[in-house]
């Protein structure tokens, strides 16, 4: 009988693993690559992944997403009740995973393409969503933008920073341009108008 695989031999081979699905996705990713690299026999993936490439792809999905939504949700609520320091908190975090391309993630699932849209919709979008919707109880925000509208362009510009900073093409450090995002989301950018009384 073989051994099973330690805590932290697994979080080894997840951790290889969420590398690779997240370079190549599902299609691309091939499993005698994820054994050379982690200097094992491909056989012993098996025993951290006994149903082979689709079952290593829901363990690394599942905990890349968990990880996520838990991670944006204590990243607000260290954050306090403010809504910009929420969003940048947020924003912080999520610079300091691993890229997550959701539309290539959704897209390379092999069960069906956009089967993870779902899931991938709870752990990056609600969170941010949920504050936004606290914000607008409290009069902190205005009721008419849509929670998920706003979470969607939020997710979206605050990763697309994660990749170019890697390859240093920002003029400025990611997390301050994180926090610009924050501001012009917030404030927008037309001009105030000033009333005169």
């Amino acid at each position: 009988m073989a051994p099973t695989p330690t805590d932290a031999a697994s979080a080894h081979v997840l951790d290889a693993a969420e590398r690779m699905f997240l370079a190549h996705g599902y299609a691309g990713a091939r499993l005698r690559d994820l054994a050379a690299d982690l200097g094992i026999q491909p056989a012993s993936l098996y025993h951290h992944a006994p149903g082979g490439k689709r079952h290593l792809w829901e363990r690394v999905v599942g905990r890349a997403l968990a990880r996520h939504r838990e991670g944006l949700r204590a990243a607000a609520a260290g954050a306090g009740p403010d809504l910009r320091g929420q969003l940048v908190a947020m924003a912080v975090w999520l610079l300091s995973q691993p890229a997550l391309n959701a539309v290539t993630l959704a897209a390379s699932d092999p069960a069906e393409p956009g089967a993870l849209s779902e899931r991938l919709y709870d752990a990056l979008m609600v969170p941010v969503g949920d504050a936004l919707r606290d914000a607008q109880a409290r009069g902190e925000a205005r009721g008419d933008v849509s929670p998920d509208l706003f979470a969607g362009v939020f997710v979206s510009a605050v990763a697309g920073l994660g990749p170019a900073d890697r390859a240093g093409s920002l003029p400025r450090p990611a997390t301050d341009l994180a926090r610009d995002i924050v501001a012009l989301l917030l404030t927008g950018v037309e001009p105030r108008q000033t009333t005169f009384c």
